[in-house]
């Protein structure tokens, strides 16, 4: 009988063990993403939703925990997001084919409203991005995420009056002849902590060559400035690619 007993209570300690240990793991794998998208040029900053929907569903953990957030690049620096929290499940009590719908009915979810903010009308075309952008670059960075990707849809093109507007010609001239300057600029616009363990995706479809010269000049200019936080990756493109 103490036979018996002993080894229920081995078996019941193991399981307790072993499943604290695994839940502790999913946790553990869990991945943050920020999607931002620049409205004032909906229709060039707007992403491939077929291969966004794939991105963001491959880097979320089949079991793990998955936080997205979602926000506009607007003429002002501080915009209202979206939060979507995708809860960890334990595989030994749930159905895999039901957790797939769900994360993939999240996931459309997720999509809609990104695709939803180009019909809010800001009034304006014009746009401030480099702040938003490190503002949400800093957020991520605190985050124990073990994943942790910002994904950028706009042309780049900074609109701060007081300081820099990638439209006035001087700044235009700047971008080209003083990449250097317009890059102290920006690394003394506000402050950045340690980026390790991010990915950044800049990415915009240019309608011509001249508006991809403009995105590519400031983009390179501020992939320096975050590799000198140490930022992981800085992915430069057209549009997020399918994994």
């Amino acid at each position: 009988m103490k036979t018996i007993t002993l080894s229920i209570v081995v078996a019941i300690t193991a399981t307790t063990i072993l499943g604290g240990s695994y839940w502790y793991y999913l946790q553990a794998t869990k991945t943050s993403i920020t999607v931002m998208y620049d409205i004032t040029d909906p229709l060039h900053a707007a992403p491939d939703t077929i291969a966004l929907a794939k991105h963001i569903r491959t880097a979320m953990p089949d079991w793990g925990t998955s936080y997205v957030r979602v926000l506009a690049i607007t003429n002002f620096t501080i915009n209202k997001a979206a939060e979507f929290n995708i809860s960890a499940n334990f595989p030994l009590i749930s159905n895999p084919n039901t957790r797939e719908r769900n994360l993939q009915s999240n996931v459309n979810e997720i999509v809609g409203h990104i695709m939803a903010l180009s019909k809010v009308d800001t009034g304006r075309n014009r746009s401030i991005v480099y702040v938003p952008i490190v503002t949400e670059l800093n957020a991520l960075a605190q985050s124990n995420a073990r994943n942790k990707q910002l994904i950028v849809f706009s042309d780049l093109m900074e609109n701060d009056s007081s300081s820099f507007s990638a439209y006035r010609s001087h700044e235009q001239s700047m971008l080209k002849d003083s990449p250097k300057s317009v890059q102290e600029m920006f690394e003394d616009k506000i402050h950045m902590g340690s980026l390790k363990g991010i990915s950044l995706y800049l990415l915009y479809d240019a309608p011509n060559p001249a508006a991809q010269d403009r995105f590519l000049a400031v983009a390179n200019i501020w992939k320096q400035v975050f590799q000198k936080h140490g930022i992981d990756t800085v992915i430069i493109g057209s549009n997020i690619s399918v994994n």
